[in-house]
């Protein structure tokens, strides 16, 4: 699997997994999260790197921005092809931590940003 197919399964993988009231929804997901570590070990450190980026911004219950947010847009424009300075990729995150996705897929028409 190359790179950019990675981020793009990562991209549309059911984050929320865990807190389904299916057992079987939440026990598949977790199955699926180590199919994941396995994956982006065997890319390496740009696999782990991703992964790990993922992991923290979907993870982050906090509503507070973490810097995984401007990271997870760089790092998916990064796997397409494209680098951004650091201030434009903030731009796309609010206060509250959460990513613009829809402005993105305006901005960037040939990048794939599905998102669950």
């Amino acid at each position: 699997m190359s790179i950019q197919q990675f981020a793009n399964t990562l991209l549309r993988h059911d984050w929320a997994n865990m807190m389904s009231d299916d057992h079987y929804v939440a026990k598949a997901g977790r199955a699926r999260e180590e199919q994941f570590a396995k994956i982006a070990n065997d890319l390496g450190k740009n696999g782990l790197r991703l992964f790990e980026l993922f992991k923290k911004y979907f993870w982050n219950f906090s509503n507070q921005p973490n810097d995984s947010e401007w990271r997870l847009i760089g790092a998916i424009l990064w796997v397409n092809g494209i680098k951004e300075e650091e201030s434009k990729l903030k731009s796309y995150v609010n206060e509250m931590g959460h990513i613009a996705w829809s402005q993105l897929r305006i901005d960037y028409p040939n990048v794939n940003f599905i998102t669950w």
